[in-house]
């Protein structure tokens, strides 16, 4: 018989069939949470300096679910918003039912986001002025007296009844003109930034010798602008015979009993 070298022959499969099949221990990759609620809440990963002391907690699932909504603002805004921007939109979808304060502390939870520019976003002082506002005039209002109660006083019945007087007829309405007047148009604010032109309807542009306060309709949602968190753009905001070229000065209020929104803006010299 001759000598097999470096070959050996062998007759039972299992000595040289592979006992499993490739893929079988595989192991699907776990589903990237996506629940803005559930990653704020996660402590994330510690993260340590060169001492090897803990300095924080990040959360890369968090910054991948930041990092996508950023860059579909950016189609819309025309810039690379703010994580702060970011991180404010998806808690307004995620909570719609929260007030600035709360998507204040929602938002804090956070650590890679700025505090400041968060207040500054969600307008907190202008709300809670409103609220110290109104809390002021409920309290100097005099409390509403109940209205007496009238004591019904029913008289006998006599044998005969007289006839009820009929109403008297009412007068017609006064005829309606066919077409009403057609309501007063105020000219539009020239607005001139990075992302071009823009025609903003305002309800008035009051120009000093140091700021310009842009005034528009608070619940006019077709052509209402809010100026982006940037005091580096430089904007041109021209009405009627007026120009300035200005910064946004971050502040911005609500007059309810108008049913305005000013917005400040700095007049560069």
């Amino acid at each position: 018989m001759a000598k097999e070298g470096v070959f050996k022959r062998v007759l039972n499969p299992d000595e040289f069939l592979c006992k499993s099949r490739p893929g079988d221990n595989v192991q699907l990759p776990v589903p990237r949470e996506t629940s803005l609620d559930k990653l704020l809440s996660a402590k994330g990963n510690p993260v340590q300096d060169e001492k090897g002391n803990h300095i924080e907690n990040w959360s890369p699932d968090l910054q991948l679910l930041l990092t996508s909504r950023m860059r579909e603002m950016m189609d819309t805004l025309g810039r690379a918003p703010l994580r702060e921007e970011a991180l404010i939109d998806l808690a307004k979808r995620a909570h719609p039912e929260y007030d600035p304060d709360q998507l204040l502390e929602y938002t804090k939870r956070d650590p890679q986001s700025c505090e400041m520019t968060l207040r500054k976003l969600l307008r907190v002082d202008a709300f809670r002025a409103q609220k110290v506002e109104e809390a002021a005039k409920e309290a100097t209002e005099p409390p509403r007296q109940p209205k007496p109660v009238r004591k019904v006083i029913t008289k006998i019945s006599q044998r005969k009844q007289e006839p009820t007087p009929e109403p008297a007829p009412e007068p017609e309405p006064l005829a309606q003109p066919a077409y009403a007047p057609p309501p007063i148009r105020r000219s539009p604010a020239i607005i001139i930034g990075p992302t071009g032109l823009m025609r903003v309807q305002v309800t008035d542009v009051i120009y000093t010798d140091k700021m310009v306060i842009l005034i528009q309709e608070t619940d006019n949602d077709i052509s209402f602008w809010e100026p982006p968190m940037d005091e580096t753009i430089s904007w041109r905001i021209s009405y009627d015979d007026s120009v300035a070229d200005c910064v946004y000065s971050g502040i911005s209020y609500d007059v309810d009993r108008h049913g305005e929104t000013h917005f400040i803006f700095l007049i560069l010299e």
